[in-house]
């Protein structure tokens, strides 16, 4: 059963995080049309979505906005090739469009095109540096591409956070009451309690990354609370969701000192 994506009901807020900009002046000749495409994709009625999409591609061909839609919906069917096409388009329109590059290096990974999805989610970076501290998609492509050093790196962006990106954190791991994590003094079930908690920061000291197929890692860390010489232990247990890589449970544990 497809599942309802909340982006597509409020594809104006999301184009913007995409891309940076408003969408308003890219739908003014079809919103209707794409409104009615996103209503349709939300109810299931995939088929009827995908042609609305055509229909507003066809309205206005230079729009970016149709275009962008509708390569999400081919990317939440798994209809990969599709989605590379009508991203292509995206960038042919709309060069600096980062959010365009990630979608379709994206696909490309899931095509098997490793080197390809590097490209893009490089490019992606370059046009939107932001991106890059939690880009956990092109880890997982490096390390496919047998470039650990680079694909460690890129993982360990989520060890490198300050005071001020808890957010990062919080987004990074599922939304879900259903997430687990175990600390030292705490067990934690839910998304709402692991927010909560959140305060200690830590100093890496060791990480080792662990994929399955292409959609599961395991990610496993040693580190050190700042302030003390405690050793500690983390391990992540990753999965690749809609919304991307989101951690599922975590475990942290602190070594026993030695006598």
């Amino acid at each position: 059963m497809l599942r309802p994506l909340p982006f597509l009901l409020s594809f104006g807020f999301f184009w913007m995080m995409a891309t940076g900009r408003s969408a308003a002046e890219d739908e003014k000749n079809v919103d209707p049309l794409l409104s009615e495409a996103k209503l349709a994709f939300h109810d299931g009625r995939t088929d009827e979505a995908l042609k609305l999409a055509g229909r507003a591609i066809e309205a206005d061909p230079k729009s970016v906005a149709p275009r962008f839609l509708r390569g999400l919906f081919h990317e939440t069917l798994n209809r990969h090739a599709e989605a590379i096409a009508d991203f292509d388009g995206v960038i042919e329109l709309d060069p600096p469009n980062a959010g365009a590059y990630d979608h379709r290096g994206s696909e490309q990974f899931r095509l098997g095109q490793i080197d390809e999805s590097i490209a893009d989610f490089d490019k992606a970076i370059e046009l939107d540096p932001a991106r890059e501290r939690a880009h956990w998609k092109r880890g997982i492509s490096y390390y496919y591409a047998g470039k650990f050093e680079q694909g460690r790196k890129q993982f360990e962006g989520y060890q490198t956070v300050d005071d001020n990106d808890v957010a990062v954190m919080n987004e990074l791991f599922w939304n879900s009451p259903h997430t687990v994590r175990y600390g030292r003094a705490e067990n934690l079930y839910g998304h709402a309690e692991i927010a909560a908690y959140r305060t200690v920061r830590k100093t890496k000291l060791d990480t080792v990354i662990t994929t399955f197929g292409r959609d599961f890692a395991f990610a496993f860390t040693e580190a050190r609370t700042k302030g003390s010489d405690r050793r500690g232990r983390q391990s992540h247990t990753w999965v690749r969701t809609d919304q991307g890589w989101r951690i599922v449970a975590a475990h942290v544990s602190n070594m026993e000192e030695s006598s």
